[in-house]
């Protein structure tokens, strides 16, 4: 599980600053090997969907979790920031969801 959240943490910051980063690099830079990075995600489209699943699923667990620690009106600014950072960050990503996309 470690290795794979190394993984994503690592090809959001890659991807988003160059969506044609080579698996390889990714996996190097990871601090796993190959046959570890290619168990977790057998190609390129796998893996940028599931940055996407992992990022809209943390936006969304961080409502409960703002809305049990405060005001509502301070969770939902928070929440807010929260979501603005994701746009922001998927910006980046978008030509690398296209180009996983259309091979």
């Amino acid at each position: 599980q470690r290795n794979r959240e190394r993984i994503l943490e690592v090809a959001l910051a890659e991807l988003s600053r160059a969506a044609d980063t080579p698996l390889s690099a990714i996996a190097k830079k990871a601090g796993v090997g190959q046959g570890t990075f290619y168990r977790n995600f057998p190609n390129r489209e796998a893996l940028v969907l599931e940055i996407y699943r992992h990022e809209v699923q943390q936006v969304a667990d961080t409502a409960s979790v703002l809305l049990e620690s405060g005001e509502p009106d301070r969770a939902l600014r928070a929440w807010m920031d929260h979501l603005a950072r994701f746009a922001m960050t998927k910006a980046g990503l978008g030509d690398a969801l296209r180009q996983a996309l259309s091979t």
